[in-house]
């Protein structure tokens, strides 16, 4: 194993994000562009970007969405302004409240108007021709509500649904957490096109004030070949001329990318083998396929998907806007940001052996997000996440939250924890504040689908720290050996002195298994065995698909069969193991002998 090397801060552009990466001093043959990445097309084939499709929450699938070049796009007609019936914060900050009114003309005062709330907080209001209602939220508050304006058009003194006449959605937190709600939005720098949909209107998808999306992503920097993203919010005006979606307050700033939409973005990355993940995001995983070498010797371009959703991350215009417990934001703006440490050149990052599927998340990327540090005399891994003690009313502090997931074999090879099952009592959570002393926060450590993940949440910036390392006492780690192990990359064996357990492979994006014989009735014995042996051959796994295959120019009652096939395969598979998300369906085939099969995927995507 190569000694850890040391650290290098680098300060990129887009929101003053602040990395913390370990290159070296020369580059590898390995060119990436430095450009941003176009839309893929017929002569763009690497290095760009294949699609990008959105799921907001209460969806059932993704939308893929279409890259319409600056100039061209969906036709956008002239639409009468939407009146807000309801004026008001769609923010409480815990300990305050707010007042929300009504926004009638004159002649449609000769009702009674109320109010009705559902939610965190309480509700006072008056009914009558200009309602007005006042949620107060407590100091420890933390949730959401639906606001609801009613009118008594029968003026039978009742409020009924049929008389709903808006209503509006109301979060309770800090802004660094629930995010800053809806801000309007005006044209700034132009933009190459955008990703957008022709009913993207139609599903209500520019309640946020942005008519699609653009994602910059490029190199890092000139000197480096590790990659950095950045999802924008984009606007389109009649001609279709677009540019990024900011805010109207003189701020140039993007405008906010709505929390509740789950964006994934596939890109075509060439000859790039991706290592650690950084992101800035909730939720957000990075799946990869290696590039590989067809049958005349060409190398097809590998790729990337990369899924999240956006959260609320303080903004600084200058460096020293992160010195201090005094420090505060300019703003708070809901992004969707990433680094990605590429591993084929020699600016690799981390540990020789490690999967290269560890990531780290966290809000707070403006003052220094730095990747997994290892410190082998203690056996430590650490992280630091920055960002201004306050948000920018300067009283209220600013709070974070950081998760890492750490593949059970990197696990093993960092603290020899034979058994990730035990991480939960045997690996020790300490976060401290920048001054040195304990934080307070809710920490919890957690194995699922083969992975260890550290969760950490509501502590307060400007520079915590977060270590994890061996609880004092605990007995579930083997001891340091010479081992003969297997190099995963060469296949060549090989003997190392003095450690946990071998390196091992890369875990696959997916793995497909055949169920044959299917009976006519319930799976049997074999099939049964056959799903367990997946399950422990294939532990990485989150999503479980079954498929039931028939063929081309079946009946009604086969094609029913294959359904009923694939059901019970995946009933059987979510009884032994419910933590995975299990889909059923069906398929046709040409090919006699896969009749009356199943296909198993599964897949592992975080």
């Amino acid at each position: 194993m190569r000694a850890v090397k040391k650290l290098l801060t680098g300060i990129f552009s887009l929101s003053l994000m602040v990395v913390v990466i370990t290159p070296l001093s020369a580059q590898g043959d390995l060119a990436v562009p430095k450009s941003a990445w176009p839309a893929c097309d017929d002569f763009r084939v690497d290095f760009c970007i294949e699609s990008i499709s959105i799921r907001p929450i209460g969806t059932k699938v993704d939308l893929d969405l279409v890259w319409y070049e600056r100039g061209y796009g969906p036709i956008y007609f002239d639409e009468p302004e939407r009146v807000e019936h309801i004026t008001g914060p769609t923010v409480i900050v815990p300990g305050t409240s707010a007042t929300y009114t009504t926004t009638f003309s004159e002649e449609n005062l000769g009702f009674s108007y109320g109010f009705k709330y559902t939610g965190v907080g309480q509700l006072i209001s008056t009914v009558g021709p200009k309602a007005t209602a006042t949620i107060t939220a407590d100091i420890d508050d933390n949730g959401q509500g639906g606001l609801e304006l009613y009118a008594d058009f029968n003026s039978d003194g009742e409020f009924t649904f049929d008389e709903i006449l808006a209503d509006k959605y109301i979060a309770v937190g800090y802004i660094s957490e629930v995010g800053t709600g809806i801000t309007e939005t005006r044209a700034g720098a132009n933009t190459a096109g955008q990703w957008s949909h022709p009913k993207w209107r139609t599903y209500g998808l520019q309640a946020y004030g942005y008519d699609g999306l653009t994602v910059d992503l490029k190199a890092a920097n000139a000197f480096t070949n590790h990659l950095f993203f950045t999802v924008y919010p984009t606007k389109a005006d009649k001609q279709n001329f677009t540019t990024i979606a900011t805010r109207t307050d003189g701020s140039g700033l993007a405008a906010n990318l709505n929390m509740d939409d789950r964006i994934t973005i596939t890109v075509r990355t060439g000859e790039i083998l991706t290592g650690i993940s950084i992101a800035v995001a909730n939720n957000l995983s990075f799946a990869s396929q290696k590039p590989t070498q067809n049958e005349s010797g060409e190398i097809e371009s590998g790729s990337l998907v990369i899924s999240g959703t956006p959260v609320p991350v303080p903004q600084i215009r200058s460096i020293t806007q992160c010195v201090g417990e005094t420090s505060k934001a300019s703003a708070v703006v809901n992004t969707m940001q990433g680094f990605l440490i590429v591993e084929n050149d020699n600016m690799g990052f981390g540990i020789d052996g490690l999967s290269g599927r560890m990531s780290v998340a966290s809000n707070g990327a403006s003052c220094g997000l730095s990747s997994p540090v290892w410190d082998s005399a203690s056996e430590t891994l650490s992280w630091q996440a920055g960002a201004p003690h306050f948000e920018p009313d300067g009283v209220t502090t600013t709070k974070g939250f950081y998760k890492a997931i750490i593949p059970a074999a990197d696990a093993l090879l960092l603290w020899g924890l034979a058994d990730p099952k035990r991480a939960v009592t045997d690996l020790y959570i300490q976060v401290t504040e920048e001054a040195g002393g304990p934080a307070v926060a809710a920490s919890k450590i957690s194995y699922l689908h083969g992975n260890i993940i550290v969760d950490v949440t509501g502590f307060t910036f400007s520079k915590p720290t977060v270590k994890i390392t061996k609880k004092k006492g605990a007995s579930g780690f083997v001891s340091k050996r010479d081992l003969k192990c297997v190099d995963p990359v060469t296949g060549d064996s090989v003997t190392l002195k003095a450690v946990y357990g071998c390196p091992s492979s890369s875990a696959p994006v997916f793995k497909q298994a055949s169920l044959k014989r299917h009976t006519t009735s319930t799976l049997n014995s074999s099939q049964k065995a056959q799903i367990r042996t997946l399950f422990s051959n294939y532990i990485e796994a989150n999503k479980f698909i079954c498929t039931g295959i028939y063929l081309e120019g079946a009946t009604l009652k086969q094609k029913s069969d294959a359904r009923r096939n694939a059901k019970q395969a995946c009933d059987y598979a979510e009884s032994k193991d419910g933590t995975l998300s299990y889909w059923y369906q069906t398929k046709a085939t040409k090919a006699p002998s896969y009749k009356n099969s199943v296909l198993i995927s599964m897949k592992s995507q975080y």
